[in-house]
C-alpha cells in the first residue's frame, strides 16, 4: 500500500505494522521503488500524533476493530479512511466500529475480501 501510495503522489507515507521484519521488507522494497525519502516504516507506538488525509490499513478485521479508536483520531475531519482485509461476514462488526467517526459507504468485495471506506464526520 505504502509503494502504490507512493507511485500515486502521495508526499509523505507512514507504513505501520507490528512486524519487525514487515518494516525492513517495507523499507527495502521502497528503496528498490525509488520512494524512500517519501515512506516512513514504524511500529505503531513510533507513529507522531497527527491527522491525515487519508488512511489506508489492510489487516485483518480483529485488529482493525480494536484499532478503531486510534486510527479514526488520526483522520483529519473530512479525511478518508479505506479499511480492507475484511471477510464478507466480519463487515457489520467492523462498519459499527468505525460508524460513529465516519459516513461509511456501501461495502465493495473483491476475490472474498471487503473494503470499506469512509468520510470522517
Amino acid at each position: 500500500l505504502a509503494i502504490a501510495a507512493a507511485k500515486l503522489g502521495a508526499e509523505a507515507i507512514w507504513a505501520v505494522d507490528n512486524d519487525p521484519q514487515a518494516l525492513i521488507a517495507t523499507a527495502d522494497n521502497a528503496t528498490r521503488n525509488g520512494c524512500e525519502a517519501r515512506i516512513k516504516p514504524l511500529r505503531p507506538e513510533q507513529v507522531p500524533e497527527m491527522q491525515v488525509d487519508l488512511l489506508m490499513a489492510n489487516i485483518l478485521a480483529t485488529p482493525l476493530i480494536e484499532l478503531a479508536p486510534s486510527l479514526s483520531a488520526l483522520v483529519r475531519p473530512g479525511g478518508t479512511m479505506v479499511l480492507s482485509g475484511i471477510l464478507p461476514d466480519q463487515t457489520d462488526s467492523v462498519t459499527a466500529a468505525y460508524r460513529q467517526a465516519f459516513e461509511i459507504g456501501p461495502p465493495a468485495e473483491h476475490d472474498g475480501w471487503m473494503r470499506l471506506g469512509g468520510t470522517r464526520k
